[in-house]
Order: structure tokens, then sequence, then C-alpha cells
């Protein structure tokens, strides 16, 4: 009988174990991944290979292929490459994986596309769905080491002080990813501004602070 109540602790023991270890993801150690992926397909384009993500809340999301192993995210018509799609434009509270797995290679998810102009052309994720009003917030991953000019705003001038404009970005990295000059919009009218919202781990709201304009730095503040 001790034999078989020894023999059950460990299993319950062992089982604990596993469901610790599910994940890893706790505060300290956040993280997201891409179980949330239904499906993905791709297509080549002017700007190179660009994989749609089909999420299974039926959402879907974009990105471009860098290099052999990395993508950076994109938008609806890096690959549609026509209008008439904007009800697969991005909407809600996305939240972008680690990594998206297509045709059996798994890609690590690095960084934001951007850097020509704010417009949807230019292949900037989330300009255009924040500008007409569509998207809450994007959690960003661990793995996403650069935040380029014009892919995301976070400082905007507004052009009706009425319309309160409300966006959060969530950062799961415990390094601040580079974060380019052009995070904000090129128009305002006189001085009227509103910034988003800006969650990261509580270990690392300092190192942000330091490393992002000194602008954002009281916009910045701990994940819940």
């Amino acid at each position: 009988m001790r034999i078989k109540l020894l023999v059950f602790a460990a299993a319950i023991a062992i089982s604990f174990a596993f469901i610790g270890c599910k994940g890893s993801n706790t505060p300290d150690d956040p993280k997201t991944d891409e179980s949330a992926v239904k499906s993905t397909s791709s297509v080549s384009s002017d700007k190179g290979i660009i994989i749609e993500a089909i999420m299974k809340d039926d959402t879907r999301q974009y990105y471009r292929v860098l290099t052999p192993s990395e993508v950076g995210v994109t938008n609806y018509y890096a690959y549609y490459a026509a209008d008439g799609f904007d009800s697969y434009d991005y909407k809600g509270d996305v939240v972008i994986p680690e990594s998206i797995t297509h045709d059996g290679t798994t890609y690590s998810v690095t960084q934001l596309c951007g850097g020509e102009n704010v417009w949807k052309k230019s292949g900037a994720p989330f300009w255009n769905a924040q500008m007409t009003g569509k998207l809450n917030s994007v959690t960003l991953p661990r793995t996403i080491t650069k935040i380029p000019d014009k892919s995301v705003c976070l400082k905007k001038g507004e052009t009706d002080p009425a319309n309160v404009w409300k966006f959060e970005l969530v950062c799961r990295g415990l390094n601040p990813p580079t974060l380019d000059a052009g995070y904000h919009t090129e128009y305002h009218q006189g001085d009227t501004y509103f910034y988003a919202t800006i969650k990261v781990p509580a270990q690392s709201v300092d190192a942000y602070k330091a490393a992002w304009a000194e602008e954002l730095a009281e916009h910045i503040s701990a994940s819940e």
C-alpha cells in the first residue's frame, strides 16, 4: 500500500511540474505564440514574399519575409495589392505571435515594416487601421527588436479635439526595441496632441523610458 501511495504521489508531482512549465508564460517571462493561427498562404510581390495568416477568430495578419528565418509585420495591401479588402485590415485587439510557420518554415517575427510613408501601400502595418478607428491595441512579442519609422502611430496631432484618440501598445520584450523617430503623424492643428498608452514589463519600465523619446516617457507604464 505504501509503495502505491509513493507512486501516486510521484505521478502527481510530475503532472504539476508539467503544468507549471506549460508555455512558461509568467509576468516575468511573457510570451505570445502562434497557437491562434488557423492557416497561412503566401504571394510573391515587388516587396518579396508576403504571408497571410488567418487566425482562429477569422481575423488576419500579414508578414513580409525578410530573411530565411525572419519576417516583419506588414498590412493587407502588401498581400492583396489592391483596394477593396478593408475588411481584412487589422481591428480590435491584435496580438502578434513570436513566430509564424508557413510551408514548413518557422520564421521569427523580429520587426514591423515601414519607413517609406504612412499609407497602406508602403506596407506600414497599423497606420490605416489606427486612423480609421478600427484598432484598439497591439501586443508585440519579445522577439521584436525594431519599430521602424512610420510603422505605428504613438503620437497623433488631432484635428478634432473632441475626437479623443485611444490606442494601446503592449511590448512584451524585456529589452526595448529600437524605435525610429517617425512614430507620430506629420500633421497637427495647433499644439493639440494625443499619445498612445504604452505598456511594458514592470522590470523594464525605466529602460523603455530611457531608450524611447522623452515625450513618450510619461505614457509608459507597467503591464498588469
